[in-house]
């Protein structure tokens, strides 16, 4: 389960204090607040938050003062600055002390959620960069190191070479004896990429396992829960572990690792969403058309969540009620121009047509557009004969 994310209010007066945390609380927010600058360094050493809201008077200190000791704590937290006199110079100050905004009293509560939601998603960006950096400058590192040990056994190789060629007038013996030890080498360098592959195939079968963890705990969480709303949410959060699990699940068992055979990943994934939903097939039927598609890890992960989040969609609100109908999942690759083509939906009771699904704020369609979008992809809805997202998207070149 996602933990709220955190603000911390720092302002002398009560009554703002008591205002904005109804308000933010009410937008799902966690909230605490300060009336000093040493009750906010307190907070901050027992917790981390997303957003430090500071007042810029405040009665033991100037809420810039607050700025460096904060960040020293929390680098990653972002903090907005507020006051009631704005001047070019106190706002270059905050900035330069490391501020994400600042904004002037009085509040508009439009333009504070809006910058709260701003500062938030590039925290959540600078995060999920440095932690992407991280990974590179690993398998950086890694390659180097590589690299050497190569060039080492390359230097080696060339010296051995050398060597041999100066004794092959010696005797017929010792060309035997080279040829046994390169076979030897061959045999060593052979052993060793099945001990990768068998090492690659291990952390895809660990991250599976991992992954099968949480949703079991997942599962446990969800017996202990009554509220159906809540109940729900952690249902979708398990199918969408599940869902990544699988394709770690099928390179592990595939032959190439670099890739899994999609269409059979599909059947497994829409098999285990009837089942949760529990849902049959004299119900729904499922017309499924996929082609034989192999996509790579890169890709296969955000397509398997787009079709998890979409299917579960149609099977948790296009019958209500016991309704039949038809779920129509589609998926192929028109090799000419080398895109890739997907459409699932059904001829259930339809996408309401007063909402735009481009700006519902769903979890599971914001999803599915980031997803589209990370996959450099398009989407289209059509509402003719019941609900219909067509995806397309460029393939890998080879």
């Amino acid at each position: 389960m996602n933990e709220k994310q955190s603000i911390l209010i720092v302002d002398d007066d009560e009554s703002t204090r008591k205002t904005l945390s109804m308000i933010f609380e009410r937008k799902g927010y966690h909230i605490e607040t300060a009336g000093t600058g040493q009750e906010a360094i307190e907070k901050t050493n027992k917790r981390f938050f997303n957003v430090a809201l500071l007042d810029i008077k405040l009665p033991d200190m100037e809420g810039v003062e607050l700025l460096a000791p904060l960040k020293e704590k929390h680098p990653d937290m972002a903090m907005i600055m507020v006051t009631a006199h704005a001047s070019l110079e106190t706002a270059v100050s905050a900035l330069n002390k490391g501020a994400s905004h600042y904004i002037t009293k009085p509040l508009n509560m439009d333009e504070v959620l809006s910058t709260i939601r701003e500062v938030l998603e590039k925290q959540r960006l600078v995060i999920e960069n440095r932690q992407l950096l991280r990974e590179v400058q690993r398998e950086l590192a890694e390659r180097k190191r590589a690299e050497e040990e190569l060039k080492q056994h390359r230097n080696q190789l060339e010296e051995m070479v050398k060597e041999r060629t100066a004794k092959l007038a010696e005797t017929n013996q010792e060309l035997q004896r080279e040829i046994a030890e390169r076979k030897r080498a061959e045999e060593k360098i052979s052993a060793s990429l099945k001990e990768k592959e068998l090492l690659l195939k291990e952390i895809h079968h660990r991250v599976k396992n991992n992954m099968q963890i949480i949703s079991s705990m997942l599962s446990i969480q969800e017996v202990q829960i009554k509220d159906k709303v809540a109940l729900q949410v952690f249902r979708e959060s398990r199918n969408r572990v599940r869902s990544m699990a699988l394709i770690h699940e099928k390179l592990y068992q595939s032959e190439d690792l670099a890739r899994i055979d999609f269409s059979e990943y599909i059947q497994s994934l829409t098999a285990e969403l009837f089942s949760t939903y529990s849902v049959t097939a004299d119900a729904v039927k499922l017309r499924m058309n996929v082609e034989n598609v192999y996509l790579d890890i890169i890709t296969a992960i955000p397509c398997g969540l787009i079709i998890n989040e979409l299917l579960s969609n149609s099977l948790k609100y296009a019958f209500p009620a016991g309704q039949s109908g038809e779920i129509t999942i589609d998926f192929k690759l028109e090799n000419k121009i080398n895109m890739y083509h997907l459409i699932i939906g059904d001829n259930g009771v339809g996408f309401p047509k007063y909402l735009d699904f481009r700006k519902s704020e769903s979890l599971g369609l914001q999803l599915v557009r980031l997803l589209t979008k990370k996959i450099h992809g398009t989407i289209e809805l059509d509402r003719e004969g019941g609900t219909f997202f067509k995806i397309i998207f460029k393939g890998k070149e080879n």
